[in-house]
């Protein structure tokens, strides 16, 4: 016997490391496949093996030649050989697809393929013909040996080579395979070695010449190494593809905020997310191989889902979880949680895969209670709100509360069902109403309340202040409207309004109106180029007849002297009573002369006896003149030089008009030396203070005392505030005065605190100079500070005129007081510039309503409407009521009745020195007011 030429030898090799590739190979493809692919890959790759491990066998054989002659064959037992190698390349592969393999298991697999691959070989040496087999037994058995080896190597790897497919596994992988695919052609050359062929009959030596064999032996070849390449190079397009997928497959999974966690047909884990790390405690390398439902579910669920995911299996139509199941969860450390479990069959997967998708519902769960707690809450709030509301569609009314009916006049919130809301609604008003029932939700957003006129089913009107929302109402979107009745409301304000801009007692516009009014005419007057003149005019010796006659006599007085006014001025001239016994008169479109003219007029006019209850009074008015745009251009300052020119004319005697000067004086000799006295007091310590106390009418107790400078001065004897307080806020010094009044009184409070008296709050005025200092809140929170007086015992009374300055600035710095807890009360309402504007906008507390409206309680109609209209509309804004100057028992009677708060006054108490108020701290009034009433 001879080797053929080295060509067959080369072929041999190549053949023997593309089927030990595959063989590598084939297994973990067919993990990864899926369905029909699976079934492609299986018997493709099976028949690709088989036939290479026969051609390898067969262009082996037939590189040895006889001498003198090839090797013949017998076709029927080659075709026998064939079929052994692919019966057993399939028997192999079939063995070897599978999850998990022991290392028996494996052994047991290569033991099968390397008897297959010896069986093969045998098949193939039976076949020769016109050739005695001889073997070496020796030879033999170390071929057998070899293959043995060689083939259980090869399950070993092709199972370690199942790992995710990377450029470093696939170099390994073609490493392995042409370290395999040499031994294996080595081994096929031992076993070739070991067989010793003799021939039949002898045949005489020529010159080699191929037979038809030979052509064979390159038609196998070529076939073996084209089915081999090509299902290498499938293999290799394979793996890119399952490595793109096992990536995005990876990075899907991996990414998955949800828990994904893959399991076999038997329900053990093969996959577990990084979610599901997260969620359950488990590690993957802990979780995977587990069963899953023992894992994560309690013992009483895992029984019955391990029982589901079989069925599932069984039956792909069945699905026992459902589309979405709420279940519970069990943790690592143990602890339950509420979970959403879904759970699908990945299709033409086979073995069946399936993939439970969890999600951890436990804020899902607690966000659903907390929308229940709220829905409910909304509904009770809606119910029982003293607010109506009404739901309506299209205008239709779907629910009402009990406020809403009785609001409308219904018995029953079922009288209003079905009926249209535009119904009740003003005529002139539905228009108004229209946006409100059919806007969209964007723009009501937006909006405003609105104010509304409705009849109740009674007929009566009333005004309805209404804000409209979309809200969703058994599943439908609908409108809500919110309403509240303003009625009592805006009568308050009307009288309110009427207050700000009118004098109460003569019905003349005020100081706010006639400022308003004379900046309009003097725009006009600048236009034309025209004169006007501004007349300050003061009642001569007014004072002495109010205080001697009385109060009311001095009313009556001054009603009369308004009548005069009025009719001494022309058409288009504007009158106003701005304090007292004080007018202003803007008279438009006037030279000084004609001016003059009018002032004698109403000298002359007031010269004659005044009747008043029987008796006979004579007043002179004094007048002062400012022309405009001669003396100013400034309506202010025209009053300030009217003003002026007024007093001129009292120190020449009263009773006469004078034309302003730059050389007058504005000011009077008393209040320059009152001026030049306020500094020695405040350097000598001339002010003192009293206290008149708060009562609470419904208690008896003191709720407050109230802190009144007074100034005893060496020199001028007891001044009155009434004369010393303008002075000190013209001048400035009412800044440190007002702050030593602060420091006093909080150290007063102090002392009573410490010595074991009822903690009281203090209420100490603050003027509008004083409002406007840049520091004031930190100037209040130093003396609360150094004085240790908590600040809930302080109470700041403010004035109107401090309530009319920048809305704003006013707003925050209240807010700033109001966050060290001092309460904030406006002083004298009434008698300035009364707004709701800042009544709904600052942070009041409390509504002291002037004097001058207490006084004639209960026998003035006017007074006890404007009381009770104060009083209602303090109480629907949530303020305290506190009415100064109660000096009658009718007059405790009336406010008691009518739902005041608290009273101040000199039928209760005078203003009395500390020492004198510690004898009453602690003490009612409830004798008093038991008999008040």
């Amino acid at each position: 016997m001879q080797y053929y030429p080295i060509g067959l030898i080369v072929i041999c090799l190549i053949i023997s490391v593309f089927a030990s590739y595959i063989a590598l190979d084939l297994p973990r493809l067919l993990l990864a496949a899926r369905g029909k692919a699976r079934r492609y890959w299986f018997f493709g790759g099976s028949l690709a093996l088989g036939f290479g491990l026969w051609a390898l066998h067969v262009i082996g054989t037939m590189a040895y030649r006889r001498e003198g002659g090839a090797a013949d064959y017998y076709l029927t037992a080659l075709l026998s050989s064939l079929f052994v190698a692919i019966l057993v390349a399939f028997a192999c592969i079939g063995l070897s697809v599978r999850r998990e393999l022991s290392v028996a298991q494996m052994v047991r697999n290569g033991l099968l393929l390397g008897l297959g691959v010896c069986g093969t070989h045998a098949a193939g040496a039976l076949a020769l013909d016109q050739a005695r087999i001889a073997y070496s037994p020796m030879l033999v058995c170390v071929a057998a040996v070899l293959t043995l080896l060689v083939c259980v190597s090869m399950q070993i790897l092709a199972y370690r080579f199942r790992s995710p497919v990377s450029p470093l596994n696939r170099l390994v992988k073609a490493a392995c395979s042409l370290a395999m695919g040499t031994i294996i052609a080595a081994v096929q050359y031992v076993g070739m070695i070991a067989l010793r062929l003799s021939p039949l009959a002898s045949v005489s030596m020529e010159e080699f010449k191929p037979n038809v064999y030979f052509w064979l032996a390159i038609g196998v070849a070529g076939w073996s190494i084209l089915v081999l390449g090509i299902v290498m190079l499938c293999a290799n397009f394979a793996d890119r593809r399952i490595a793109q997928q096992v990536a995005l497959n990876g990075s899907l999974i991996e990414a998955a905020s949800d828990c994904i966690v893959v399991i076999d047909a038997y329900g053990r884990i093969m996959e577990f997310n990084p979610a599901a790390e997260r969620i359950f405690g488990h590690r993957r390398e802990e979780a995977v191989g587990r069963f899953m439902p023992e894992l994560l579910f309690t013992t009483l669920l895992s029984d019955s889902y391990g029982e589901a995911i079989a069925r599932y299996v069984r039956d792909p139509a069945d699905n026992p979880f459902g589309e979405r199941t709420e279940t519970t969860g069990m943790r690592a450390d143990g602890t339950m949680f509420p979970l959403e479990l879904t759970v699908t069959r990945i299709r033409k997967a086979d073995p069946p895969i399936l993939v439970a998708f969890m999600r951890d519902i436990t804020e899902r769960r607690r966000a659903e209670a907390a929308l229940r707690e709220s829905e409910e809450r909304y509904r009770k709030l809606v119910h029982y709100s003293p607010d109506p509301v009404i739901v309506h569609l299209n205008g239709m009314i779907l629910f009402v509360n009990s406020a809403a009916a009785e609001t409308l006049g219904a018995k029953d919130p079922e009288e209003l069902m079905g009926r249209f809301f535009s119904d009740f609604i003003h005529p002139d008003d539905r228009e108004i109403a229209e946006f409100g029932l059919h806007a969209p939700p964007s723009r009501l957003s937006e909006s405003g309340p609105a104010e509304l006129r409705c009849y109740k089913l009674s007929g009566e009107l009333i005004d309805l202040e209404v804000k409209s929302i979309f809200v969703k109402w058994n599943g439908r979107g609908v409108m809500q409207t919110i309403a509240r009745d303003v009625t009592a409301k805006k009568q308050a304000a009307q009288t309110i309004r009427q207050m700000a801009y009118y004098d109460r007692l003569t019905g003349l516009p005020n100081r706010n109106l006639f400022l308003e009014l004379v900046h309009g005419h003097l725009k006009m007057c600048e236009e034309g180029g025209s004169e006007a003149a501004l007349m300050f005019i003061d009642l001569d010796r007014f004072k002495t007849i109010n205080d001697t006659l009385g109060h009311h006599v001095g009313d009556e007085l001054l009603k009369a002297f308004s009548c005069v006014l009025a009719s001494s001025m022309r058409k288009g001239d504007i009158l106003s009573r701005i304090a007292g016994d004080e007018f202003l008169v803007l008279v438009p479109g006037t030279t000084e002369a004609e001016a003059a003219d009018i002032a004698r007029t109403i000298l002359s006019n007031a010269n004659m006896p005044f009747k008043v209850e029987g008796i006979s009074l004579i007043v002179t008015p004094s007048i002062g003149i400012s022309m405009f745009p001669k003396d100013s251009e400034d309506a202010e300052e025209l009053i300030k030089y009217a003003d002026a020119a007024m007093y001129r004319t009292k120190e020449l005697g009263k009773n006469g008009y004078s034309f302003y000067d730059s050389n007058v004086r504005t000011i009077s000799s008393r209040e320059m030396q009152l001026e030049q006295g306020l500094h020695k007091a405040l350097e000598q310590d001339e002010f003192l203070l009293h206290y008149q106390p708060r009562y609470d009418l419904h208690s008896g107790r003191i709720a407050g005392v109230e802190a009144l400078v007074r100034w005893h001065s060496p020199e001028y004897g007891v001044v009155s505030p009434a004369e010393f307080i303008p002075l000190a806020e013209e001048s400035g010094l009412i800044v440190p005065i007002g702050e030593l009044i602060l420091r006093k009184a909080c150290e007063q409070n102090r002392r009573w605190i410490d010595a074991g008296y009822p903690p009281v709050r203090m209420a100490v005025n603050l003027s509008l100079v004083q409002f406007r200092q840049t520091h004031l809140v930190d100037r209040i929170e130093q003396v609360l500070r150094e004085t240790g007086l908590p600040g809930e015992l302080l109470e700041l009374e403010i004035t109107e005129s401090v309530a009319s300055q920048n809305e704003r600035a006013v707003a925050e710095r209240l807010q700033a007081v109001k966050a060290r807890g001092i309460t904030v009360s406006i002083d004298d309402f009434g008698t300035g510039y009364s707004s709701l504007s800042y009544l709904r906008q600052y942070p009041l507390d409390v509504l002291k309503i002037d004097r001058s409206f207490i006084r004639n309680l209960p026998h003035s109609s006017d007074d006890t409407a404007i009381v009770q209209a104060i009083i209602a509309m303090a109480h629907s804004l949530h303020l305290s009521v506190c009415a100064e100057g109660v000096e009658t028992k009718e007059q405790l009677d009336f406010l008691r009745e009518h739902g005041c708060s608290e009273v101040q006054g000199y039928y209760l108490s005078k203003p009395r020195p500390a020492e004198e108020i510690e004898t009453i701290l602690g003490t009612t009034i409830a004798s008093r007011i038991e008999n008040a009433s």
